[in-house]
């Protein structure tokens, strides 16, 4: 079985990239700073730069085997399940952008909207999902028609995101505010708003099925337990 290994993103004004397999096997020296890096099991990994580029390293040479130039910027990384599209975001163009993970070249693009922050796929490969923090909305992207299937809106700022290992909903931390907004993929609706500590950020993690998420739009305090003596 092959098993896909993510690898930990360099914090962002850094000049080289450490690629780490419990021991340092190299540096890969990259300029300008690289703002996010995911291996695929054929032993390839796509780096994201702030020069708005993606590029590919092949291992264990780690040689860059070829960059493909996204726009003024780039931003996020997805991946179809059996590994032969990636996605990634062309944030100032407004649009997500489809890469042939064989030919290594831009097959489309799908036009969205200004400023997206962040991008996450569905385990069936069917669905994309983009963060919209201006407007407060998530927007869903078809991988087989390349089309907007619609949007929801969420709470304030939406950034990372993470879809339920079932594919059913998917969990936004909206930056602005405090709380994870919980919204069905199909039909697009709100279900959920799970409140959290102040302005929620960073990467979230799906470790269960969403079934087991509390439907409270505020999760309960925790009961008080009194030590006997």
């Amino acid at each position: 079985a092959e098993i896909g290994v993510v690898v930990p993103c360099c914090s962002i004004g850094a000049s080289n990239i450490t690629l780490p397999f419990w021991i340092a096997v190299g540096i890969v020296m990259w300029n300008p700073a690289p703002l996010s890096i995911l291996m695929l099991p054929r032993m390839r990994s796509y780096v994201v730069s702030a020069s708005g580029a993606v590029s590919i390293i092949e291992f264990p040479s780690l040689r860059v085997v070829r960059t493909i130039g996204i726009g003024q910027s780039a931003l996020g990384l997805a991946f179809s399940p059996d590994g032969n599209q990636a996605y990634t975001l062309d944030p100032k163009a407004g649009q997500i952008v489809f890469l042939d993970c064989n030919t290594l070249k831009e097959t489309a693009r799908v036009p969205v909207v200004m400023g997206l922050a962040a991008l996450a796929i569905t385990p069936d490969g069917k669905t994309l999902i983009a963060s919209d923090p201006a407007d407060n909305r998530l927007f869903f992207v078809s991988t087989e028609s390349r089309k907007l299937l619609g949007f929801v809106t969420v709470g304030k700022s939406p950034g990372p995101l993470v879809v339920s290992l079932d594919g059913s909903e998917v969990f936004v931390a909206d930056t602005g505010d405090e709380k994870i907004s919980a919204a069905a993929v199909a039909p697009r609706t709100i279900i959920a708003h799970i409140e959290t500590g102040t302005s929620p950020s960073g990467t979230l993690h799906m470790t269960t099925l969403s079934r087991s998420c509390p439907r409270e739009k505020t999760l309960p305090p925790p009961p008080s337990r009194r030590i006997q003596d």
